[in-house]
Protein backbone atom coordinates (compact mmCIF):
# COMPACT_ATOMS: atom_id res chain seq x y z
CA UNK A 1 0.00 0.00 0.00
CA UNK A 2 2.70 2.51 0.98
CA UNK A 3 4.68 1.52 -2.15
CA UNK A 4 1.64 2.32 -4.35
CA UNK A 5 1.12 5.61 -2.51
CA UNK A 6 4.81 6.45 -3.06
CA UNK A 7 4.49 5.73 -6.81
CA UNK A 8 1.36 7.88 -6.95
CA UNK A 9 3.16 10.80 -5.27
CA UNK A 10 6.16 10.46 -7.60
CA UNK A 11 3.81 10.26 -10.61
CA UNK A 12 1.99 13.42 -9.52
CA UNK A 13 5.30 15.23 -9.12
CA UNK A 14 6.26 14.34 -12.70
CA UNK A 15 2.85 15.43 -13.97
CA UNK A 16 2.97 18.69 -12.03
CA UNK A 17 6.41 19.47 -13.49
CA UNK A 18 4.97 19.52 -17.00
CA UNK A 19 5.01 23.17 -18.03
CA UNK A 20 1.68 24.47 -19.27
CA UNK A 21 1.53 26.14 -22.65
CA UNK A 22 2.64 29.76 -22.38
CA UNK A 23 -0.33 31.05 -24.34
CA UNK A 24 -3.44 28.95 -23.86
CA UNK A 25 -5.46 31.15 -26.23
CA UNK A 26 -3.02 30.62 -29.13
CA UNK A 27 -4.08 28.49 -32.06
CA UNK A 28 -1.22 27.17 -34.18
CA UNK A 29 -1.30 26.04 -37.78
CA UNK A 30 1.51 24.64 -39.92
CA UNK A 31 3.32 26.90 -42.34
CA UNK A 32 5.52 26.20 -45.34
CA UNK A 33 8.26 28.48 -46.59
CA UNK A 34 8.83 28.26 -50.33
CA UNK A 35 11.73 30.41 -51.54
CA UNK A 36 11.09 32.98 -48.81
CA UNK A 37 7.29 33.08 -49.18
CA UNK A 38 5.12 31.85 -46.30
CA UNK A 39 2.21 29.54 -47.19
CA UNK A 40 -0.49 28.17 -44.89
CA UNK A 41 -3.70 26.21 -45.40
CA UNK A 42 -7.09 27.91 -45.52
CA UNK A 43 -10.59 26.49 -45.81
CA UNK A 44 -12.86 28.48 -48.15
CA UNK A 45 -16.62 27.97 -47.93
CA UNK A 46 -15.97 24.71 -46.08
CA UNK A 47 -13.77 23.32 -48.88
CA UNK A 48 -10.04 22.83 -49.01
CA UNK A 49 -7.51 23.16 -47.56
CA UNK A 50 -6.04 25.58 -50.08
CA UNK A 51 -2.55 27.12 -50.06
CA UNK A 52 -2.67 30.83 -49.23
CA UNK A 53 0.27 33.23 -48.99
CA UNK A 54 0.74 35.19 -45.76
CA UNK A 55 0.97 38.80 -46.95
CA UNK A 56 0.55 41.21 -44.03
CA UNK A 57 1.00 44.26 -46.26
CA UNK A 58 -1.83 43.71 -48.75
CA UNK A 59 -5.54 43.10 -48.54
CA UNK A 60 -6.46 39.47 -48.94
CA UNK A 61 -7.61 37.93 -52.14
CA UNK A 62 -8.53 34.69 -53.82
CA UNK A 63 -7.42 33.62 -57.27
CA UNK A 64 -10.07 33.71 -59.97
CA UNK A 65 -9.29 30.12 -60.89
CA UNK A 66 -9.89 28.94 -57.30
CA UNK A 67 -12.99 31.08 -56.80
CA UNK A 68 -14.66 29.86 -60.00
CA UNK A 69 -13.81 26.25 -59.03
CA UNK A 70 -15.86 26.85 -55.86
CA UNK A 71 -18.89 27.63 -58.03
CA UNK A 72 -18.36 31.37 -57.86
CA UNK A 73 -19.37 33.65 -60.69
CA UNK A 74 -16.74 36.07 -62.04
CA UNK A 75 -16.71 39.13 -59.74
CA UNK A 76 -14.19 41.74 -58.53
CA UNK A 77 -14.79 41.02 -54.83
CA UNK A 78 -15.91 37.65 -53.46
CA UNK A 79 -17.64 37.15 -50.12
CA UNK A 80 -16.33 33.83 -48.84
CA UNK A 81 -16.39 32.00 -45.52
CA UNK A 82 -12.79 31.62 -44.27
CA UNK A 83 -11.29 29.29 -41.64
CA UNK A 84 -7.63 28.89 -40.72
CA UNK A 85 -7.13 25.77 -38.62
CA UNK A 86 -9.75 26.00 -35.87
CA UNK A 87 -10.13 29.77 -36.32
CA UNK A 88 -13.33 30.64 -38.10
CA UNK A 89 -13.01 34.18 -39.45
CA UNK A 90 -16.49 34.30 -40.92
CA UNK A 91 -17.48 35.77 -44.26
CA UNK A 92 -14.78 38.08 -45.61
CA UNK A 93 -14.73 40.22 -48.72
CA UNK A 94 -11.68 39.14 -50.75
CA UNK A 95 -10.67 40.67 -54.04
CA UNK A 96 -10.56 38.20 -56.89
CA UNK A 97 -7.17 38.01 -58.60
CA UNK A 98 -6.97 37.38 -62.32
CA UNK A 99 -6.24 33.81 -63.37
CA UNK A 100 -4.34 31.28 -61.30
CA UNK A 101 -2.31 33.74 -59.19
CA UNK A 102 1.08 32.58 -60.48
CA UNK A 103 2.17 36.23 -60.51
CA UNK A 104 1.61 36.40 -56.72
CA UNK A 105 4.81 34.37 -56.30
CA UNK A 106 6.74 34.16 -59.58
CA UNK A 107 9.31 31.76 -58.04
CA UNK A 108 6.62 29.30 -56.90
CA UNK A 109 6.95 25.83 -58.36
CA UNK A 110 3.54 24.79 -59.77
CA UNK A 111 4.39 21.18 -58.90
CA UNK A 112 4.06 22.21 -55.22
CA UNK A 113 0.37 22.93 -55.82
CA UNK A 114 -1.54 25.99 -56.93
CA UNK A 115 -1.67 29.28 -55.05
CA UNK A 116 -5.26 29.91 -53.96
CA UNK A 117 -4.92 33.41 -52.51
CA UNK A 118 -3.47 35.72 -49.89
CA UNK A 119 -4.42 36.78 -46.36
CA UNK A 120 -2.77 39.24 -44.02
CA UNK A 121 -4.51 42.31 -42.59
CA UNK A 122 -7.68 40.24 -42.18
CA UNK A 123 -5.76 38.14 -39.65
CA UNK A 124 -3.73 40.94 -38.05
CA UNK A 125 -6.87 43.00 -37.33
CA UNK A 126 -8.09 40.20 -35.04
CA UNK A 127 -5.03 38.28 -33.86
CA UNK A 128 -1.49 38.75 -32.63
CA UNK A 129 0.56 36.49 -34.88
CA UNK A 130 3.69 34.52 -34.01
CA UNK A 131 5.89 33.19 -36.80
CA UNK A 132 7.86 30.19 -35.59
CA UNK A 133 10.17 29.22 -38.44
CA UNK A 134 11.96 26.60 -36.30
CA UNK A 135 8.76 24.62 -35.74
CA UNK A 136 7.16 25.62 -39.08
CA UNK A 137 4.12 27.06 -37.31
CA UNK A 138 1.98 30.18 -37.31
CA UNK A 139 0.42 31.06 -33.97
CA UNK A 140 -2.71 33.21 -33.65
CA UNK A 141 -3.81 34.74 -30.34
CA UNK A 142 -6.96 36.89 -30.12
CA UNK A 143 -5.87 40.49 -29.52
CA UNK A 144 -7.99 40.70 -26.35
CA UNK A 145 -6.11 37.72 -24.86
CA UNK A 146 -2.61 38.62 -26.07
CA UNK A 147 0.02 39.54 -23.48
CA UNK A 148 3.54 40.22 -24.69
CA UNK A 149 6.04 38.05 -22.75
CA UNK A 150 9.28 38.80 -24.56
CA UNK A 151 12.39 40.54 -23.31
CA UNK A 152 12.18 43.43 -25.76
CA UNK A 153 9.54 46.08 -26.13
CA UNK A 154 6.34 45.43 -28.04
CA UNK A 155 5.84 48.09 -30.71
CA UNK A 156 2.81 48.71 -32.87
CA UNK A 157 3.50 48.02 -36.52
CA UNK A 158 1.78 49.97 -39.29
CA UNK A 159 2.09 49.80 -43.05
CA UNK A 160 2.64 52.69 -45.43
CA UNK A 161 1.63 51.16 -48.76
CA UNK A 162 3.65 47.93 -48.45
CA UNK A 163 6.42 49.17 -46.16
CA UNK A 164 6.29 48.10 -42.48
CA UNK A 165 6.92 50.99 -40.09
CA UNK A 166 7.37 51.44 -36.36
CA UNK A 167 7.30 54.83 -34.68
CA UNK A 168 9.80 56.31 -32.26
CA UNK A 169 8.31 58.93 -29.96
CA UNK A 170 10.42 61.44 -28.04
CA UNK A 171 8.57 64.18 -26.27
CA UNK A 172 6.31 65.75 -28.88
CA UNK A 173 8.26 64.31 -31.80
CA UNK A 174 7.10 61.18 -33.61
CA UNK A 175 9.37 59.62 -36.24
CA UNK A 176 8.65 56.69 -38.55
CA UNK A 177 11.35 54.02 -38.94
CA UNK A 178 11.36 51.42 -41.73
CA UNK A 179 11.74 47.73 -40.90
CA UNK A 180 13.40 45.09 -43.03
CA UNK A 181 13.33 41.35 -42.35
CA UNK A 182 16.90 40.16 -41.79
CA UNK A 183 16.48 36.46 -41.09
CA UNK A 184 14.54 34.04 -38.97
CA UNK A 185 13.34 35.95 -35.93
CA UNK A 186 15.30 39.12 -36.77
CA UNK A 187 14.43 42.52 -38.16
CA UNK A 188 16.56 45.58 -38.86
CA UNK A 189 15.38 49.13 -38.22
CA UNK A 190 16.51 51.30 -41.10
CA UNK A 191 16.99 55.03 -41.39
CA UNK A 192 14.02 57.22 -40.51
CA UNK A 193 11.26 57.04 -43.08
CA UNK A 194 11.08 60.31 -45.02
CA UNK A 195 7.83 62.21 -44.58
CA UNK A 196 6.14 63.75 -47.58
Amino acid sequence: MSRRLGLLVVSLLFVSNVAPAKDLAMVTVPLRVDKGVIFFDVMVDGKGPFAFILDPAADGGITGTRYISLDGAPVDTAKVDISVGTLHLGTLPLRVFDGDGAYLDPKHDPAAGPIAGTLGPELLARFAMRLDYGHAALGFTPLAAFQYQGKGKALPLVFHDVMPLIFRVRGWSRRAIRLRRAGAGQAHALSPFPRT
